[in-house]
């Protein structure tokens, strides 16, 4: 079947003995890595992940499976078609195809599938989907965990793929004035501006004001998540006065 006739060419392609072999053999004199790219780039020969691995939220949609009959189906991509890296599974899993597990090998490899790091775009899609799941569904399984993945992965990837400042820049133009920063189940997403990284009444206002000294919030923790996100130092007398104004007007029945 095609996902044979793909895995096929994967291994050849991969094996440790092909570059010597390419040398010595008359077949492969004339066979380089762009020619091979060039050649291939027109077929449906990369094998993607059509499900999520087993800890991926049930409520998630995943991208490659949109295109499957059933779960015993298998889905070749073109190379070019949004593939990356199974890592990436939590970060961009609705939004790119994830070549599947194990498959690639060394980086001729990589560069001939064409697995690529995620853009801004992909990350932000998965993100806003996200979003819309845990409205829709509070309490599904894994998701408090992809969510802090999500967050842990782009403070790894900020340093490699984009700026803080880039990434924060398509965030706050993405996302406006919702609330999009995971804190944890219980409180689910909020607004950036209502967090702070410390302050000298921790817990004493939440749920309306956060300060990320709060052991479940260490998914926000590194130097480039919280530059990103625009997070404050510490919350100002102007902060705490309007959040005070806010509470009298819910308990008045006013908001």
């Amino acid at each position: 079947g095609q996902i044979e006739k793909a895995e096929a060419l994967l291994q050849l392609l991969s094996h440790n003995r092909w570059a010597r072999e390419r040398a010595e053999s008359r077949i492969y004199r004339n066979f380089t890595w762009t020619a091979a790219k060039t050649f291939l780039r027109g077929f449906k020969w990369c094998p993607v992940e059509i499900k999520g691995p087993e800890s991926y939220p049930s409520n998630m949609p995943w991208k490659a499976k949109a295109a499957v009959a059933s779960p015993e189906s298998v889905v070749c991509v073109l190379p070019n078609m949004n593939v990356s890296f199974d890592r990436l599974s939590f970060l961009i899993g609705s939004s790119a195809n994830i070549v599947r597990e194990g498959i690639v090998a060394n980086e001729e490899l990589m560069a001939l599938l064409q697995c690529r790091l995620p853009s801004i775009d992909d990350v932000l899609q998965h993100w806003r989907k996200a979003i819309a799941c845990y409205h829709q569904n509070r309490f599904c399984e894994n998701f408090a965990s992809m969510m802090e993945t999500v967050f842990r992965l782009l403070s790894q990837l900020i340093p490699r793929c984009w700026t803080a400042a880039s990434l924060s820049q398509r965030i706050f133009d993405f996302f406006k004035k919702t609330e999009f920063v995971w804190l944890n189940q219980k409180q689910g997403f909020v607004c950036p501006e209502r967090l702070a990284v410390s302050c000298n009444f921790r817990g004493l206002l939440e749920p309306w004001l956060f300060t990320l000294d709060h052991p479940s919030y260490s998914h926000l923790s590194s130097y480039t998540v919280k530059e990103a996100l625009k997070l404050k130092p510490a919350f100002s007398q102007s902060d705490v006065l309007h959040i005070l104004q806010e509470m009298k007007q819910v308990h008045d029945g006013r908001l």
